[in-house]
């Protein structure tokens, strides 16, 4: 982790980030207003089915782009209005506390950082979460074919927000994550350990609003 990290440093990255996002989807979700006109041209020559299915492929996906190409571009442009921001304090303030962190380093494995004050991914820094303020921590794994090929530890905080941390595999590496937890914990009172409807029940009645 840099030593010289900045509140400056995170804007840049961070606008940096976002703006290639926002151009992305931008793309996108241009892509899928052309399929908006374009089932114009199945209206016209009667093929409705055609032109429904190209009319709702249109308006659902790119609602969904379009409203992330927003959002992107709105932090791209000002990226102090990142949620990050709202919840833990200012730039200058976040960045002395992931600098500070580095004193109780609890893993660093895979540009997951975990103190015993955070979690972080280094090249995320939206990821920052306090470890008081996790309610629900989780192991995802993902497979294809049946084999595992990714294993992730999933947090979701107070404010109704989840993130997830990808770890590395192999025997090297397969009791890392049950070590961070088990330390995390340590540090996390009101957090619930397993993915089930219980959980994210507790979860849900204990969501805070964002500060505005």
């Amino acid at each position: 982790m840099a030593t010289d990290l900045t509140g400056q440093k995170m804007l840049s990255t961070m606008r940096t980030k976002h703006g290639w996002a926002a151009f992305g989807y931008g793309i996108i979700t241009g892509w899928f207003a052309f399929l908006l006109v374009f089932s114009i041209y199945f209206f016209s020559r009667e093929e409705f089915l055609m032109g429904l299915m190209t009319l709702a492929l249109g308006a659902l996906l790119g609602w969904v782009f379009g409203k992330k190409f927003i959002e992107s571009l709105k932090i791209a442009l000002n990226p102090r209005k990142a949620t990050v921001f709202r919840k833990y304090g200012d730039p200058e303030e976040i960045a002395e506390r992931i600098f500070t962190g580095r004193e109780t380093i609890i893993l660093e494995q895979n540009q997951v950082v975990i103190t015993g004050d955070y979690i972080l991914h280094r090249k995320h820094y939206e990821t920052f979460v306090p470890l008081a303020d996790i309610l629900l921590v989780y192991r995802k794994e993902h497979r294809t074919n049946g084999i595992l090929d990714s294993i992730s530890l999933v947090v979701h905080d107070r404010y109704g927000d989840s993130y997830e941390y990808p770890f590395k595999m192999g025997k090297k590496f397969a009791g890392d994550m049950d070590f961070a937890v088990g330390e995390m914990i340590k540090r996390m009172p009101d957090c619930r350990i397993g993915y089930d409807q219980e959980n994210l029940r507790y979860v849900k009645e204990r969501k805070q609003p964002i500060p505005e």
